[in-house]
């Protein structure tokens, strides 16, 4: 006889409703992350600290990264959003402002990015999928390639602060 497992009930309206990136960014946000290789080495470690503000229209997250070798970086994005659940977002290293899609409690965007490495920069395409786990746990993961060529994954845990 097999047995059966009851699902627990979720703890948090995030597990049942749908992702309000106004509400989850709103105020500070810590991040920590990683990026793998393509053949699964992590490369680099990072933590983000985040400062988000919603002016009614437009969400407005200030990025101030401190990767693992000491290097740092800022970076801006605006996300404004749709009747439908959709995000234009832009930030100064995208190639062209991009559309995001919301779907549940996840958060999808695909674009072509100005990636910095060491003293050159390319242009690579990013394949995010945020999963927000609870009222305070987002997970990230991003695909990065360039040219159809799969360059490695950047893992993120964001933690939104009280």
């Amino acid at each position: 006889m097999q047995e059966t497992l009851a699902r627990p009930a979720p703890t948090s309206t995030a597990a049942t409703g749908t992702l309000s990136l106004e509400a989850f960014f709103a105020g500070r946000t810590l991040c920590h992350g990683w990026f793998e290789d393509r053949f699964g080495t992590i490369r680099r470690r990072f933590s983000v600290d985040i400062q988000g503000h919603w002016s009614g229209r437009v969400l407005t997250l200030d990025e101030r990264f401190d990767y693992d070798d000491g290097e740092t970086e800022g970076r801006v994005w605006r996300l404004t959003p749709d009747r439908n659940g959709a995000y234009v977002a832009d930030c100064d290293q995208l190639v062209r402002p991009v559309v995001g899609k919301v779907i549940g409690q996840t958060f999808e965007m695909r674009y072509d990015f100005r990636l910095k490495l060491g003293s050159r920069t390319i242009v690579a395409t990013f394949e995010d999928w945020m999963h927000q786990q609870s009222e305070t746990v987002m997970l990230n993961r991003s695909r990065i390639s360039k040219w159809g060529i799969h360059l490695g994954t950047a893992c993120l845990v964001f933690h939104r602060q009280a």
